[in-house]
């Protein structure tokens, strides 16, 4: 933790050296998550918000909008021939 706050003393003084500021209402220092831009931001790394998960999980796939691998064979037989043959080997 030392560490990480010599690293950001270092940054937020470079950030002074060349006049940018930052609204402190915007910042937050010493938490455990933090959201920003629908993704929660941990010490274990990036993971959706499960608010937004909850709102979109009621939603159904429309069966029409189903795309299988018959499908895209039938749009472009050789695209479909090279990316499997890739996967095999």
């Amino acid at each position: 933790m030392e560490e990480h706050n010599k690293t950001l003393q270092a940054v937020l003084q470079r950030a002074m050296d060349f006049g940018i500021t930052f609204n402190p209402d915007k910042c937050q220092f010493g938490v455990e998550e933090i959201e920003f831009y629908g993704h929660n931001f941990t010490k274990d790394g990036l993971k959706p918000n499960p608010d937004k998960i909850r709102a979109v999980k009621p939603f159904k796939v429309h069966p029409k909008i189903r795309i299988t691998n018959h499908t895209i064979a039938k749009a472009d037989p050789q695209r479909y021939k090279v990316q499997m043959g890739s996967r095999r080997e």
